[in-house]
């Protein structure tokens, strides 16, 4: 029997109450990564690249409904409207798995919409035949929880663009585009820039905890790289966008944090507006997935750091920075910080660093530590930990740093992005 092409249609709830507030664009035309999208009214979504589009995964789509869902192209890749929720192929119960369920038409479906059967639970498409024999197939929605749509993709999430550190290398003009950087306002009325954190969403930088609890911030911004000019330009003339200031409008800090034993150090600042994403101001991606969680502290990890700590020279940077570090033994670090440390097999932090000359120093604390992550066969860079204790000096051979392990706190980092 041969098969007329399959049209299918998914229909889903309407997450627009979930996206945020940007115009939701009709797909099949051209938009950008990240874009609120629907198809023909049928279901919102976002416009993501179709290889990280899960609900349209190991399902054949014809060339005429493809066309109706598509976003466009980001290079050599294609980019569809994707419904953030999860569906498996299944057959319905009172059949085997492994036979579809035949039936005999007695009219045959002239119109569009009689092709497809809408559920709560289910989603039924039917595929005709030539000879009006009809196979149905019902793709049933899994009941494992929704992604956090709060989150970036990783279509947009971890992504460089590039032409208080020891030892490290000023950063390109675009590196680093979730780096943030914390202002305080001090007794006598001053203000000052001192901790870092790390752009997560539109709205959310996560910091740690034992940067917000002692003293007041009162601004974030993002997309700096020199913080001696108005403008930011590179030796070769190239100019970034003007950074981007915005208000806090509410700070968590974990409940449980213990400033003496290294534990807990997190925390989640919300922004009192959202901000755009561009070449200079982009969040870094969380380890959401099992297998980027997997690489987070692995014995030959080498991890990137970045901020406007000390340099090697005991001053102040200027420009942005940048540093590698390599993974330590927790057990190293349980031996260096023997009255903070607990024995752990599973630790709450990462040790890493230890290099004479290389390391985060003071003003860095918040800051990010990344590794780059291959999955789906695209890169992205993952953040794993961020500064919380070191010494009092700095780039000291075998005396590597500690970093808040951010695989230990996705549930409360997403339960308090919402």
């Amino acid at each position: 029997m041969r098969t007329q092409n399959c049209i299918l249609w998914i229909f889903l709830s309407t997450f627009a109450s979930s996206i945020y507030a940007n115009a939701i664009r009709d797909a099949g035309e051209n938009l950008p990564l990240d874009t609120p999208c629907q198809v023909r009214n049928r279901y919102v979504g976002v416009c993501i690249l179709l290889v990280s589009c899960k609900p349209l995964q190991n399902i054949t789509i014809s060339d005429d409904i493809m066309a109706l869902l598509s976003c466009g192209n980001e290079n050599i890749f294609l980019k569809v409207c994707c419904p953030r929720q999860q569906i498996a192929a299944t057959t319905p119960a009172a059949t085997p798995a492994t036979t579809p369920v035949t039936t005999r038409a007695t009219t045959p479906s002239t119109t569009e919409d009689s092709v497809i059967h809408f559920g709560d639970k289910e989603i039924t498409s039917k595929f005709e035949s030539e000879n009006s024999e009809e196979t149905i197939m019902t793709l049933e929605k899994q009941s494992r929880p929704q992604d956090n749509l709060a989150i970036p993709s990783r279509d947009i999430c971890g992504k460089i663009f590039p032409t208080r550190i020891v030892g490290g290398d000023a950063t390109a003009i675009n590196e680093f585009p979730w780096l943030a950087r914390l202002k305080y306002r001090l007794e006598d009325g001053t203000e000052q820039y001192a901790c870092a954190g790390n752009l997560i969403t539109h709205q959310h930088v996560l910091s740690v905890a034992h940067c917000v609890t002692t003293r007041r911030v009162v601004s974030v911004r993002l997309g700096e790289w020199d913080d001696s000019t108005d403008t930011d330009c590179n030796d070769e003339n190239i100019c970034s966008d003007p950074p981007v200031d915005r208000g806090v409008s509410e700070i968590r800090a974990h409940p449980h944090f213990d400033r003496k034993g290294a534990k807990n150090d997190i925390a989640v600042i919300r922004l009192d507006a959202p901000v755009n994403f561009t070449d200079y101001i982009r969040p870094i991606c969380l380890p959401t997935s099992p297998y980027a969680a997997a690489q987070d502290y692995n014995r030959n990890t080498v991890y990137e750091s970045a901020g406007w700590g000390l340099t090697q020279y005991g001053e102040v940077s200027q420009i942005k920075r940048k540093i590698s570090l390599n993974a330590v033994p927790y057990e190293i670090c349980q031996n260096k910080y023997s009255n903070t440390l607990q024995e752990s097999s599973d630790p709450l932090v990462i040790c890493a660093g230890g290099e004479r000359g290389v390391d985060t120093c003071s003003g860095d604390s918040g800051g990010p530590l990344i590794a780059e992550v291959s999955e789906d066969f695209q890169k992205h860079w993952y953040l794993f930990g961020m500064t919380s204790l070191g010494v009092s000096r700095c780039g000291l051979e075998g005396t590597p740093g500690l970093y808040t392990r951010i695989t230990k706190y996705m549930d409360w980092i997403e339960q308090n992005i919402t």
